[in-house]
């Protein structure tokens, strides 16, 4: 089991999870700020992050950072902040920025893929290897509407796995 929370708090878990990934990006530090009611200047959300992460660790617990990639100098300076953690999931940024060079990600991240993890669309823009969306997994939302990617509209009713299955190979809908 794993479970992906914000940082801002330390969670007891009865069973503790496989793996508990914080997400961490601009748009989570200004919402961390927020929720911990302090003023701009007295909270330095990753240091709260570093502590929430070191919580984890200590149970035993495989702690992941998931990041949604803005440029490679600010996933460098996560990558230090945080480089306690097992892995990093790098997410892309939607909608996808047209003309965006990966280059500098794709050298900086080449031969751990015991640390970084690539989402699906980065796969295909930083390593060039076809989506796996619908081929190896499918997503289904709190309606019951199964899609081939969490990132597009396309979807249908999920019945089964069987019966959806099929239905969801042949949409071809991608945003990258």
């Amino acid at each position: 089991v794993a479970v992906t929370t914000n940082g801002a708090t330390k969670h007891y878990f009865n069973t503790p999870p496989d793996r508990v990934h914080i997400s961490y990006s601009a748009m989570h530090r200004a919402a961390m700020r927020r929720n911990l009611k302090a003023p701009w200047g007295k909270v330095t959300p990753w240091r709260r992050v570093v502590d929430v992460l070191h919580y984890y660790k200590i149970q035993g617990i495989t702690v992941g950072i998931n990041y949604i990639y803005e440029n490679i100098q600010h996933f460098k300076l996560i990558d230090t902040l945080f480089h306690e953690a097992d892995n990093m999931t790098i997410l892309m940024k939607k909608p996808v920025e047209k003309g965006q060079d990966w280059t500098e990600l794709h050298d900086y991240i080449e031969g751990d893929r015991e640390r970084y993890w690539l989402d699906a669309c980065l796969v295909k823009l930083v390593k060039g290897i076809p989506c796996r969306q619908g081929v190896s997994s499918l997503s289904i939302d709190q309606n019951l509407i199964a899609r081939r990617c969490s990132n597009t509209e396309t979807g249908i009713p999920y019945t089964t796995l069987e019966k959806t299955w099929p239905q969801i190979q042949v949409i071809e809908e991608c945003i990258v």
